[in-house]
Order: structure tokens, then C-alpha cells, then sequence
């Protein structure tokens, strides 16, 4: 499969046999097998490309913790909400996840680098945040305006490619 389909800003990561982003993956350059006369409907998973420079943002950020937000900070420069066109900051770019203080519990799983998130519901949610176009990525949890939230510091010297899943896990039947 060609690895320079582009959608507008976005960039190609990978096929899925479902439309959402469950079922198998099919990576650039993965073989597709097919029985015959049983076509495989194959669905693109995108990512958005941000671009240094560009400036995107709703004003401060203050978010209402219904749910768990994204944004993105630097050394000296305020936070924003992460979404498309969002300026990457020049000194210590890193992405964090806003939640309000004690109605998340985080923990980081080092071996996959990513985070489980338990709610005071007892529900149990997998953040998994990758960046393509970095040269040195840190995952950690610090306190950030009194609550331990994921965070993940980077590098980069241009565009930046991520992709954010948060997948609430059902537990056994």
C-alpha cells in the first residue's frame, strides 16, 4: 500500500477492517490476502499533521472536567487544547491530560507506553498517545495543578503526527 496517501492535513497510518478502527490492521507495505469472490473493505485510520508555526486556540485553558481533555504547553507559553493547527511550542513541547483532581486514578504502563485511567466510578479507560516526526518522546506522570496527569514531553524540529485513542476496557462478560 502506497504510504503517501494524504487527506488535506492528515497522513495516512494504517488500514483497519473496521470502520471504527477496530478488527485488523494493515500496515505500509503489510500484504492484503483476499479469498476470491470475498472482498476485504478496508477503512483508513488518519492522523493529524501539525505544523510549527500554525496557531490555533479557543482562548485559555479551562476546561470542565466531564471528561478527560488533551492540550498542549511549553516552557514559558500557556496551554491549549490540543486539536488541529495548534502551535507546537519552541522550548519543552509537551502533551498532557487535563481530569479533575480525584475523579481519575493514572497509571503508566512503561513496557507500551501507555496510561489506564480508573474513574470513581470504578470504569477503566487505556489512553495511548503516539508522535510520529519526534526525535526524543518521555512519558511520565507528574502533578500538574495539583492532580497526577499523563504527560508526555517531546522534541521535534517541524511537523508533528499524532494520534490519540482513549478505549474504555469492558472487563469480562
Amino acid at each position: 500500500m502506497d504510504p503517501g496517501f494524504k487527506n488535506g492535513d492528515y497522513v495516512l497510518i494504517y488500514w483497519t477492517t473496521n470502520a471504527d478502527g477496530t478488527g485488523d490492521v494493515y500496515r505500509t507495505y503489510d500484504k492484503v490476502t483476499a479469498t476470491p469472490g470475498k472482498p476485504i473493505t478496508l477503512y483508513a485510520k488518519w492522523a493529524y499533521v501539525m505544523k510549527t508555526g500554525e496557531y490555533y486556540t479557543a482562548g485559555p485553558l479551562d476546561p470542565v472536567f466531564n471528561d478527560i481533555v488533551c492540550a498542549i504547553g511549553g516552557t514559558g507559553s500557556q496551554a491549549t487544547y490540543l486539536s488541529n493547527n495548534v502551535q507546537i511550542p519552541d522550548t519543552s513541547p509537551y502533551i498532557f491530560v487535563y481530569s479533575e483532581s480525584g475523579k481519575w486514578t493514572w497509571t503508566l504502563d512503561e513496557s507500551n507506553n501507555t496510561y489506564t485511567a480508573v474513574n470513581a466510578n470504578g470504569d477503566t479507560y487505556v489512553l495511548s498517545i503516539t508522535l510520529e516526526g519526534v526525535t526524543t518522546v518521555t512519558y511520565g506522570i507528574p502533578v500538574v495543578e495539583g492532580a497526577k496527569v499523563p504527560v508526555i514531553w517531546f522534541e521535534s524540529s517541524g511537523n508533528v503526527t499524532y494520534n490519540i485513542s482513549i478505549v474504555k476496557h469492558l472487563g469480562s462478560p
